[in-house]
């Protein structure tokens, strides 16, 4: 699969910035990887605990395989963009679903 990049997908600090951080996370909780991965960066590396996910396409080959057994929402509590990046307070809700048979949770960030 090839990455579209979409237009006006830059989260900064301006209106239309906020704008595009508004649209990336519908699309996140909206599992629609097309469009929430249009906003990284050719060259984007994930790390997600020890496995390390690289391009687009591989970001949305993870998620797309996760979300075959996994719900995952973000709820965005608060937003700081500027032009030096952006912070957020945000809560993560995943839930597995019944049929999954692997119970495996791994924690990230802290405690």
């Amino acid at each position: 699969m090839t990455t579209v990049r979409q237009p006006n997908c830059r989260v900064d600090s301006s209106s239309a910035g906020r704008e595009a951080f508004a649209r990336y996370i519908k699309a996140f909780n909206e599992q629609d990887t097309d469009t929430f991965t249009a906003f990284y960066a050719d060259d984007i590396q994930l790390k997600l605990g020890t496995g390390l996910l690289q391009r687009p396409e591989g970001v949305a080959a993870f998620y797309r395989k996760m979300y075959e057994r996994v719900t995952e929402r973000l709820e965005i509590h608060q937003t700081v963009i500027d032009d030096a990046g952006i912070a957020i307070e945000i809560t993560a809700t995943l839930r597995i679903s019944r049929s999954c048979r692997s119970r495996r949770v791994t924690r990230f960030g802290g405690a």
